[in-house]
């Protein structure tokens, strides 16, 4: 797959060379017996062989009524001819998002003595239905994987990113020190080479606030950079704070000659079809709030803070931002941190 997207090929191509081994008796015999799915599309499935309709519940209220109904849906599950799959273990990504009634509703689920294995990293935690501490969730859980530090970010970053995340996280609390994780390690062959850069986009004059206009430009401007460096398009993200922020930036995008898959809509909460179409092999630049990049990573990471010091939202989302990268991470900002150590700095 790697060779597709550092041959540059068109999306059709890509899809074919994933699809083609796919196809081998080897993958469709691994894949037998395993479900993916994401918690609230088996919420709802429960939800809808209990005989209720989807549009009588809201997301934040369904795990608490789930677990109400507990009695009735092991029964069902137990049926012959239910439609809810029956599980004999459970492997749980981003563990730290995880609401405090979302295990306790998939229990009935779950066959005789299972086995729970979770990833969580508390320091992305950045949902408001999320518990503060996922060990609370997950407490008794009869396995247990353990992975200290990061597998993605390349060490060389590291510092850099520490001293970002330190100077402004460290206004709310302890900041995460990010270290190498040391049971995996990843190469970076074919990748740029890791560096950190903080760019400082000034207003009229030095030192003033830019208008969110000039900031857009410059995002635009450092992905051209990007790009014409030898970066594969497919492997850059720009993270902006809003959504609105994005669909703005799309027709600056399109105007520079750089197609874009963008997450971005003008109500997302009501469209959420960019989301169902978004691909990380697409062959298109990726555009995305950083809520919504969750979980997806990028060669190149384009990150664009509003100002310094950022809003209790960016502050939040910043950590998770900057480690979305495997390579290179970029910061445009306000006036501010142009002091950081560590980082290689442009204005």
């Amino acid at each position: 797959v790697q060779d597709y997207v550092k041959r540059g090929l068109c999306a059709a191509l890509l899809q074919e060379g994933v699809e083609e081994p796919m196809r081998t008796k080897r993958f469709q015999d691994a894949l037998r017996g395993l479900t993916i799915t994401h918690y609230h599309k088996v919420a709802y499935r429960m939800w809808a062989a209990l005989g209720y309709d989807k549009e009588e519940v809201e997301p934040e209220q369904i795990a608490r009524l789930l677990a109400e109904e507990a009695g009735a849906l092991e029964a069902l599950a137990r049926t012959d001819d239910s439609s809810i799959p029956r599980a004999d273990t459970l492997l749980i990504d981003e563990g730290q998002d995880w609401g405090p009634r979302w295990l306790d509703s998939l229990r009935p689920l779950l066959r005789e003595s299972p086995s729970i294995t979770v990833a969580a990293d508390p320091a992305q935690r950045i949902y408001g239905h999320a518990v503060p501490n996922p060990e609370a969730v997950f407490s008794g859980s009869p396995a247990t994987v353990e992975l200290n530090g990061t597998a993605r970010v390349p060490a060389a970053l590291l510092p850099a990113l520490n001293t970002a995340t330190s100077r402004w996280l460290g206004e709310v609390g302890p900041a995460t020190e990010l270290e190498t994780a040391p049971q995996l390690s990843i190469g970076f062959a074919n990748r740029p080479n890791p560096e950190a850069i903080w760019t400082t986009v000034s207003g009229p004059r030095q030192g003033q606030m830019p208008s969110h206009g000039k900031l857009n430009r410059s995002l635009v401007a450092a992905a051209r950079a990007h790009v014409s460096q030898g970066a594969n398009l497919s492997q850059i993200a720009a993270l902006v704070p809003t959504h609105e922020r994005g669909c703005n930036l799309e027709t600056l995008f399109e105007d520079a000659g750089i197609a874009t898959c963008s997450l971005c809509a003008e109500n997302p909460e009501e469209n959420r079809s960019p989301k169902h179409a978004f691909w990380r092999l697409d062959s298109r630049l990726k555009l995305s709030t950083v809520h919504s990049f969750k979980g997806w990573e990028a060669d190149v990471v384009i990150v664009l803070i509003s100002e310094l010091p950022p809003s209790e939202t960016e502050r939040e989302t910043l950590h998770v931002a900057l480690t979305r990268t495997r390579a290179v991470v970029e910061v445009l900002a306000p006036p501010g941190g142009e002091d950081l150590p560590a980082w290689t700095h442009r204005t």
